[in-house]
């Protein structure tokens, strides 16, 4: 009961995100469109940021799953044409909330999976951890700074050619880095 209870929650959240701003959509809004009690709510999320965090993980969780069965383009073009598909509700989130709420979300993300890819890229094996850790960061970066980009271009280009771009260009400088600082 409490999982059919979290999915309406998160679906209401979600009808909501596309008709308006995250920051005009209230907890007493929501409960009432969905049919279910404040206690109810509050039971499964602390406040509107909590289930803001686990939209957007319900959001990225199948490309995520892609990029750690090692497709990471495919990734990209599925989380690119999911956010093209619902432009409204992409630019409803990113307007209302701001860019260190979004920086922390985004990496919390891609360091559980940047890192392992660098690391499984390493030929050698040699690098040490803090070496791996700073490419990982710049990529994390440059990631963001991509999607950033292509939220701010209204997602005009193609999915598929801007994610075979980036995933080329990260992997490209990620062997280059690793082969000058004594890797491969």
């Amino acid at each position: 009961m409490a999982n059919i209870t979290k999915k309406l929650i998160l679906q209401t959240f979600s009808d909501m995100l596309e008709e308006m701003p995250f920051d005009r959509i209230t907890v007493s809004a929501l409960v009432k469109r969905s049919g279910i009690s404040h206690n109810t709510f509050y039971y499964h999320y602390q406040d509107i940021y909590a289930l803001l965090e686990a939209w957007m993980e319900e959001v990225i969780g199948e490309p995520l799953r892609m990029v750690e069965q090692g497709n990471g383009e495919t990734a990209l073009v599925s989380f690119l044409r999911s956010c093209r598909n619902k432009k409204r509700t992409v630019y409803h989130v990113l307007n209302s909330i701001s860019r260190e709420q979004l920086e922390r979300f985004v990496f919390s993300h891609t360091d559980t999976i940047i890192l392992p890819f660098i690391q499984a890229n390493d030929p050698n094996h040699d690098l040490d951890e803090q070496k791996l850790q700073c490419l990982a960061d710049f990529c994390q970066y440059a990631l963001l700074g991509f999607f950033l980009k292509y939220f701010w271009s209204n997602m005009a280009e193609e999915p598929e050619s801007q994610a075979a771009w980036v995933y080329d260009a990260l992997v490209s400088f990620m062997r280059s880095e690793m082969k000058r600082m004594g890797s491969g």
